[in-house]
């Protein structure tokens, strides 16, 4: 008779007579692998900021608030290779990330 679980104890308990628990083949999952884990993360989101001085020369209706991106890697280097190039046309603190918790 074939087990309903191949995992140890099954559900025959010491009556099991199937192949694999009789062979030892039958291996037991320790508790930790069904353990939950939990990670609580806070979402951060960023966006590239620019002076009023910078912003009035750019757009034409003076707008310097761009959209919110999730805060990863990628997001991230991009947003500081294009702070860098801001700075260096415009001057130093013309550019800058700004970051907040969703």
């Amino acid at each position: 008779m074939e087990c309903a679980r191949n995992l140890d104890p099954c559900s025959y308990g010491a009556l099991c007579r199937c192949p694999r628990r009789m062979a030892g083949l039958t291996r037991t999952i320790p508790e930790e692998v069904f353990a939950v884990k939990t990670t609580l993360r806070a979402l951060t989101e960023i966006r590239l900021r620019r002076s009023e001085e910078v912003s009035l020369g750019c757009e034409p209706d003076g707008e310097r608030d761009h959209l919110w991106i999730p805060d990863n890697r990628a997001s991230r280097e991009r947003l500081v290779r294009a702070v860098v190039l801001g700075n260096r046309i415009h001057g130093p603190a013309s550019h800058w990330i700004e970051s907040r918790q969703a």
